[in-house]
């Protein structure tokens, strides 16, 4: 790998205890950024591929995947290309900041054509420092250089987090039996270096 291995590994077994009650960002409330970490990389998981457990171990519990389909998704997005399905990881100094995945269906929830930014998680001790925010960018700028004009997201709490990023709401939904909304946004008006959203929904 082209990390260290034993620094990935302890970032991962980080997310089992501290995020243990805590669902992704996507699916709950957060707080204002206060400046994302200009030295974060933020790389396909291709390029790091042992967070791939990782992965999967978040589908299963957060998006209730069977364990077959959780290794189907995740060895989806374990190419070298830029086409989707894809999974971007941020990471600094060698440990995982957060995660997203880009796909081109989110049928759990609506049947409205892809891409689809999903599976938006910061881990606990690092948010409220714009990391969310700059994943979202980054996703973003990918999709408009694969020649999307508009992506979607559905969020059952943090409305407010993406509207601030420039999202706007099309319509309400269903996940997991409660409503969640289903938002997009225009990919030529996104702005990477969004300004940071201050607020209590921000990642």
């Amino acid at each position: 790998m082209r990390t260290n291995l034993a620094v990935n590994l302890f970032a991962v077994s980080s997310f089992f205890k501290h995020a243990s009650n805590q669902g992704p960002l996507s699916k709950q409330s957060g707080r204002g950024p206060v400046g994302a970490y200009h030295c974060m990389e933020i790389v396909s998981l291709y390029n790091w591929q042992v967070l791939g457990s990782f992965c999967r171990a978040y589908l299963e519990r957060w998006w209730e995947e069977s364990e077959e389909c959780a290794h189907q998704i995740v060895g989806s997005c374990l190419h070298p290309g830029d086409n989707l399905p894809l999974i971007l990881v941020a990471r600094m100094n060698g440990s995982l900041r957060g995660v997203v995945m880009l796909s081109m269906d989110n049928r759990d929830v609506s049947d409205i054509a892809g891409p689809w930014l999903m599976m938006l998680y910061v881990l606990p001790q690092y948010r409220n420092r714009g990391i969310g925010a700059a994943l979202v960018a980054k996703a973003c700028k990918h999709l408009q250089k694969l020649g999307y004009q508009s992506a979607h997201i559905d969020t059952t709490t943090a409305r407010g987090f993406f509207e601030k990023l420039g999202w706007t709401f099309v319509e309400m939904a269903s996940w997991r039996g409660e409503g969640t909304a289903i938002m997009s946004v225009s990919l030529d008006k996104h702005q990477e270096h969004a300004p940071a959203a201050k607020g209590r929904e921000a990642a």
